[in-house]
């Protein structure tokens, strides 16, 4: 909704948003296409095999990470700093994630050994003694 909002207000006044002038060259448009082409062939690798009955989601998803990095590679923008810095992201990312999982299961420990007359079960167990 917002989007249209913003659409139809740079419609009836031009000066709020800026005009995209296009490309001015078919040199241009190629040079674009080769640009994106790797993430469209990592898609394409990678989606494709999956819904050709080839491969499981588990084996397409080992199928993207090896065509990204053969893909990174073949580019250029594969380096060994950068493998260290995605690595060293994921460790951060995956023990962030490990520790609420660590937390939850803690907390749900806790309250499933207190006794029942814990302030937090006594929800649980309001019952009417008529």
């Amino acid at each position: 909704m917002f989007m249209g909002y913003v659409a139809v207000h740079s419609i009836l006044r031009p000066g709020v948003a800026p005009r995209e002038k296009g490309p001015s060259s078919m040199a241009d448009v190629l040079q674009a296409l080769g640009q994106v082409s790797p993430f469209f062939i990592l898609i394409a690798g990678t989606i494709g095999v999956l819904y050709a009955g080839i491969v499981t989601t588990t084996e397409a998803a080992t199928i993207g990470c090896l065509l990204a990095t053969v893909l990174g590679y073949v580019f250029g923008e594969l380096t060994w700093r950068g493998i260290v810095q995605a690595l060293n992201q994921t460790i951060v990312f995956v023990g962030n994630i490990l520790y609420l999982i660590l937390a939850a299961f803690l907390f749900s420990a806790a309250v499933s050994l207190s006794p029942s007359h814990s302030p937090l079960s006594k929800p649980c167990h309001m019952t009417s003694s008529r």
